[in-house]
């Protein structure tokens, strides 16, 4: 049940890390160790903790924090870029899933009642959390009341009066939540494709070549697809998402199934038995877009 691969992920580690949840529950059941001291942990040093509070799944998170599971240890482990399992159930503005993973072990002499996950943040005075919940949450959450009417910023200047603590992070926690984050998005100008050119210019375009090229960058690995396109029709027709059509996008699944005859990726969760996608790689949003038009080496025409 707890076996690992000659990766170290277990069967656990695999399948919270795709989201499994009902598989991960019954795993839970059989048997099945969560824990960072023995669930293990990938390259960036997320645990399953890590992968659980990314993916949302609170219903496994709740079973193993009701049957005792996990340890406080675990809740606060940092990753590789110094994130909780908290940190990115925040940065999901996954509320409940915060909330459930906060309130892990109670909070001494408080009445914890209808407290939220910002509640439990200004709790514990960490000031990166309460920064990620008021960044990627509704406003609403800096307003909402406990049971005994308070609001987390009410919460906080009792705590701290409680404490006679008004150090650093007593202000910087305030500042956060009396911050109203402007959540208006910018008015985004409709995308047109550009009236074509004529004459001379246009045959510059049509005769000059583009290149686009996409990369992917996967578990220490790179996938590198390239192609050479006419500049009118990619400016003016199709753009360079259409430009790179589904044979240039085949070519990032042909080289990962190459590659898979040294790096078995069904084992690392990224490859289903069977299955042509590559999962983790996604083959329409490359990591890095490259575009080079080489008008520099193009002599300038005027139109007449």
């Amino acid at each position: 049940m707890n076996a690992r691969t000659k990766y170290t992920d277990t069967p656990l580690f695999i399948a919270v890390r795709r989201k499994l949840d009902s598989i991960s529950v019954n795993l839970l059941k059989k048997g099945a160790r969560m824990g960072s001291d023995d669930g293990g942990v990938d390259p960036q040093k997320n645990t399953i903790l890590h992968w659980a509070a990314q993916n949302n799944m609170s219903g496994l998170i709740k079973y193993a924090i009701d049957n005792r599971l996990l340890q406080q240890n675990d809740i606060f482990k940092k990753n590789s870029n110094g994130f909780t399992p908290p940190h990115l159930a925040a940065m999901g503005a996954y509320e409940y899933t915060a909330r459930l993973l906060l309130s892990f072990g109670g909070a001494e002499n408080q009445q914890t009642t209808n407290w939220k996950a910002l509640h439990w943040a200004v709790y514990m005075e960490d000031v990166n959390m309460v920064k990620l919940l008021v960044i990627h949450g509704p406003e609403m959450w800096i307003r909402e009341q406990d049971s005994v009417g308070r609001t987390p910023e009410e919460l906080h200047n009792g705590i701290a009066s409680l404490k006679g603590n008004e150090g650093s992070a007593h202000f910087q926690i305030l500042d956060w939540l009396q911050t109203s984050v402007n959540r208006t998005q910018p008015e985004i100008p409709e995308l047109k494709i550009p009236t074509p050119p004529c004459g001379a210019r246009e045959i510059v375009c049509r005769t000059t070549s583009l290149y686009i090229m996409d990369f992917q960058f996967l578990e220490g690995h790179s996938y590198t697809v390239e192609k050479k396109n006419p500049v009118f029709d990619v400016v003016y027709r199709r753009g360079p998402d259409d430009a790179m059509d589904i044979a240039a996008q085949r070519q990032l699944t042909m080289e990962a199934k190459e590659h898979n005859n040294s790096y078995d990726m069904s084992e690392s969760g990224f490859l289903d038995s069977g299955s042509d996608d590559k999962e983790g790689m996604d083959v329409n949003q490359p990591s890095i877009r490259w575009i080079h038009l080489p008008f520099n080496n193009v002599s300038t025409l005027k139109q007449d």
